[in-house]
């Protein structure tokens, strides 16, 4: 095998180099789709002693979803539903919520950002007053 690639490398360089790209960028998709899963299946599995149906669960991430992603974002609105949720509800609402691009310099999703959680965004999302409100009523959340 060895000898096969040092003949290829030996005869035609560029169709060795992009096989390699190729083959990265496979492994990259394989395991960002990997790291996708396996957030979703440990956040459900923490999340089954919640409350909320599923249907709930995924109303509620869409609506912290699009109140970050509005142009000006009310952190009044994510503190006000963040407040009566219980830890199983929380981790049942990341789970929906899954894993995000996000970019804290423009507050906004985009293709730029780096993958996030709901947690990781909401802790870059809200300052600490806000975050402080959540720990003042709700201090098991692991927001803070």
């Amino acid at each position: 095998m060895l000898g096969k690639i040092k003949h290829l490398w030996a005869t035609n360089p560029v169709l060795l180099l992009v096989a390699l790209a190729l083959l990265l960028a496979l492994v990259s998709l394989v395991w960002g789709t990997l790291v996708k899963g396996l957030s979703y299946v440990r956040d459900s599995a923490r999340g089954i002693g919640s409350n909320l149906t599923r249907d709930e669960a995924q109303a509620l991430a869409n609506s912290i979803y699009q109140e970050i992603h509005s142009m000006f974002t009310n952190e009044d609105n994510i503190v006000d539903a963040l407040i009566p949720l219980k830890l199983a509800d929380y981790y049942k609402v990341k789970a929906e919520f899954g894993i995000q691009r996000y970019n804290a310099t423009l507050d906004e999703f985009n293709f730029t950002g780096e993958d996030r959680n709901l947690t990781e965004i909401l802790n870059l999302t809200l300052d600490d007053d806000d975050k402080e409100k959540i720990k003042g009523q709700n201090p098991w959340l692991p927001i803070g």
